[in-house]
This record gives structure tokens, C-alpha cells and sequence, in this order.
């Protein structure tokens, strides 16, 4: 079959920087199965309506698969409108988190839509081409993730993702991304794992990604780095899945990895989820700048108050957090501290404390994000149980990061003036101004971040 694959706009505001890799496996999967897949990346080259409708005339395909975020749900059914407009057989299946976590009402969101899939979409799609080919020989009911105006299927994860193989690359090409502004020129995105081995209460990626913790071998990892490396030129490789820094063992095995392959000795390495601090000691820090690692590395703080980390499952504390950072520092490692302000039942002096913790310890930058009440997380079930939240809550209003929720006794506008205060008192310190003014990437990302901060309202 002809399948076109569709990546959305997410944030109209933000265009998306980053490769769909995801679509991109899915192609691999369909093109071992006979099928042809096309890949269209909405925000890289399909920016308005009249382009896209071209390439669907053109390519006039038997199935098209549209990526599906719970925000960008009204772009997607605008797409999927367009579709149904100029290619009217063909059947328009919706995939990614919009299905995973909110699967019955994702039909009913896109009437166009003629099924979905929750969980990973390799496998599901596969079979249901499969099943619209030849449907004597393979019922539809069979199909696992299906959504269907019928029932819905529970979602599909692999057991053996190696058996997903190399995402293909010659459908998104590289060089048409640039996700950094870094001098060392263009980095892509490679996995490690799928599934999360964490339980954050304020995180879907359970429900998205898998309730397992699933390895690629290294094998496929550095098959796959290969291509990059010797096809496409990449020197530069940011690992993106949750698992890989919430294992120590899997960084040194990675790295150890690196020794037996020098022929990437010329590349350099981000851990681009960050690492959870319980894993992190001396022996690591040290493996992995020997191994080219950038020492500007992402953590998930979250929170000041072990009170707040108690319930957002976050398996850390104070003396953890302060123990680890003050490590980093020493070892000559940049640690970013990402947290939540306004999260359910938080108060103004758990937000200062969040604050001044920031404040206080060697955090090279920060990253002040508010509480988003997301489909399928234990949070906002919660919220909507107890009333905070309604249960026909629409989700679009978080597009680009707008807060749309403050906890009970204070406003969305007052939390806002937090966010935005809080920003101010980290960045306009003599040591932060000048660790900026030393990377051109540092002052681009600043001036990013406070254009989305102070440069439009982001409260809804």
C-alpha cells in the first residue's frame, strides 16, 4: 500500500526542530513489509495548506498516518480534513500521545479520522495495511493499539525493539534539520531505549512510550550511529531517551562502546534527557568526559520541597540533589536544573524554596516551567477527580507552554509573575551573564527563552 505519514504541527509558535524518528521507524517497518511509506514533515516542508494539498493529490496515497499530540489536535484534524478532501478512499489513521492517552475520545476529537493507534505504531500499522490489502485473510479485530469506532485494542509494545531495526533516515533527511546553534555544526537525535523506567507523576511516558524499559542492543545503537556518521556527516549525536541516563550501567556500556569504534572519535556527545542524579558518581563523570560528553547536562529537579517530590514520585530528596550537584561541579560538569512551579497543592514558600535552591547551588542554567496538567498522567487524573480540573478539559490550551492551571489560592497570573521573577533573579547574576556571553548557543537560547517568556501573554 501507498502510506503517507504525516508529522503535525505541535506549536505554531515554536515550529519543531526536531526529526520525527518516530515516523520514521514506522516507514522502516512498513517499507520490510512491502508497503510504501512517504514521510511529510509539516513544520520542515509542508508549511501551508496549498503544499500540503499538492503533495496529497500527488502522491494520492492508500493510507495516511497523522502524529498526534493532545495540544495540536485541532491542526491535526485540520489535516486530516485536507485528506479527506482530495483523497477520499484513503484511510486516515491517528497516531502518538493524543490516542495513547486520551483513546476514547481521539475519534470523536478528529471526525475525519477513520481509526487510531495506541501504544507504538510499527507493529499496529503493519497489520493494518495488511488487513486493507487482503481483508480475507486478516481481521481487523486482531489489530493490536486499534482504535476503531467499535472498541479499542489495548496498546502494542514490542518485548525486542532490535527488532524495529535503523529508523529510515533517507525519509527525513538530515541535512534538512539544524536542532543547535552550536559551531560544531548540525546533531541528531539517537535512541538508546524505549519505554521510561520512571514513574514521575506528572509524565505520560507510560502511557506513550511503554510501562517497560526496553534496551536497543548496542549493536543497533552503533549501527545506526554509522549511518549518520559516514552517510550524513553528523559529528554530533544527542541521546533523547529516558533510559539512557537513568541507567549508569548503560552509559559506561555506551562508552566502552565508543573505545571499540574509533572511528567516531571525531564526534562529540549530549545526553539530551539529562541523568538521574542517584546514578551519577565519580566513576561515571569521569567515563563519560573522557568520552567526549558536553558537560552542559539537564536535570529534573523539579522541586525544592521533599514533600512535592514525595508525590510526584521522583525517588530524590533535598540532601540527594544537593549532594549530586555539588559532585558535578567539582568534576567540571555544567548541570541545568529543570523545574515545576505551581504543581497541585504547591504553596508560595515551597515555589521559594524551589527558587533559591536554584540559587544556591552551581546550577550553570535554569529552567522555570509550570505545572501542565497532561493527558494520562496520575496528576491530572487526580485534579480531574477532584474537581480542579473539568473532565472535558481541553488541552489545546497548553499549546507552546501556556499555563493554564495554578494551584488552589493563587491565579494563573500570579504564577506566571513567579515564573517570570524567578527567571529574572537566576539569569541577571554576574556568573550566569558572563557563562552566557562565552557561547554563542547560550545567548541564542536565552534570547529564545525570554522572547516565549516576556515577549507575548503564555497564560491562558
Amino acid at each position: 500500500m501507498n502510506v503517507l505519514l504525516v508529522a503535525p504541527c505541535t506549536d505554531p509558535n515554536n515550529p519543531a526542530q526536531w526529526p520525527p524518528i518516530g515516523l520514521a521507524s514506522i516507514a522502516t517497518a512498513l517499507r520490510d513489509a512491502g508497503h510504501t511509506p512517504h514521510i511529510a514533515d509539516w513544520p520542515r516542508m509542508y508549511k501551508t495548506t496549498a503544499s500540503f494539498s499538492r503533495l496529497v493529490q500527488e502522491l494520492r496515497p492508500d493510507v495516511v498516518g497523522l502524529s498526534c499530540f493532545t495540544m495540536n489536535v485541532k491542526h491535526v484534524a485540520f489535516l486530516a480534513n485536507i485528506v479527506r478532501a482530495f483523497v477520499p478512499f484513503a484511510k486516515i489513521v491517528i497516531g502518538g500521545a493524543h490516542p495513547s492517552t486520551l483513546p476514547a475520545r481521539v475519534l470523536s476529537d478528529i471526525p475525519d479520522a477513520d481509526f487510531a493507534v495506541r501504544g507504538e505504531g510499527e507493529v499496529p500499522m503493519v497489520a493494518l495495511c495488511d488487513c486493507l490489502t487482503h481483508p480475507e485473510r486478516h481481521a481487523l479485530r486482531n489489530v493490536a493499539g486499534l482504535i476503531t469506532r467499535d472498541g479499542i485494542n489495548s496498546p502494542y509494545f514490542h518485548p525486542n525493539v532490535d527488532a524495529y531495526g535503523i529508523p529510515a533516515w533517507d525519509l527525513i533527511n538530515p541535512a534538512d534539520y539544524d536542532i543547535t546553534t552550536d559551531p560544531l555544526g548540525r546533531a541528531m537525535p539517537i535512541l538508546t531505549s524505549r519505554g521510561c523506567p520512571c514513574r514521575c507523576s506528572f509524565c505520560a511516558a507510560n502511557c506513550v512510550s511503554g510501562p517497560k524499559w526496553r534496551r536497543r542492543s548496542m549493536r543497533t545503537v552503533f549501527n545506526e550511529l554509522r549511518l549518520l556518521h559516514d552517510d550524513y556527516g553528523i559529528r554530533r549525536f544527542i541521546t533523547y531517551d529516558e533510559g539512557f541516563g537513568s541507567h549508569k550501567s548503560t552509559m559506561m556500556e555506551f562508552c566502552a562502546e565508543l573505545d571499540k569504534n574509533p572511528w567516531l572519535n571525531d564526534t562529540k556527545f549530549d545526553c539530551g534527557t539529562g541523568m538521574r542524579l542517584d546514578q551519577i558518581d565519580e566513576e561515571l563523570l569521569t567515563t563519560l568526559k573522557a568520552h567526549r560528553f558536553r558537560p552542559l547536562i539537564p536535570f529534573g529537579i523539579e522541586s525544592g520541597s521533599d514533600r512535592l517530590l514525595k508525590l510526584m514520585r521522583k525517588g530524590t530528596n533535598q540532601q540527594l540533589i544537593r549532594e549530586k550537584i555539588t559532585l558535578l561541579d567539582k568534576m567540571g560538569f555544567h548541570p541545568c536544573a529543570y523545574v515545576i512551579l505551581g504543581y497541585p497543592t504547591e504553596t508560595r514558600e515551597e515555589m521559594e524554596a524551589t527558587i533559591r535552591m536554584t540559587l544556591e547551588l552551581p546550577f550553570r542554567q535554569a529552567s522555570y516551567m509550570c505545572f501542565m496538567p497532561l493527558p494520562g498522567t496520575e496528576a491530572t487524573e487526580q485534579l480531574i477527580e477532584s474537581g480542579e480540573l473539568p473532565k472535558d478539559f481541553d488541552y489545546s490550551k497548553l499549546v507552546g507552554g501556556a499555563i493554564a492551571y495554578a494551584p488552589k489560592g493563587m491565579t494563573v497570573a500570579e504564577l506566571q509573575d513567579i515564573r517570570r521573577k524567578a527567571i529574572l533573579r537566576f539569569f541577571w547574576r554576574p556568573r550566569i551573564l558572563w557563562g552566557m556571553m562565552t557561547s554563542w548557543r547560550e545567548i541564542v537560547s536565552m534570547v529564545r527563552r525570554l522572547w516565549r517568556i516576556y515577549g507575548k501573554d503564555r497564560t491562558v
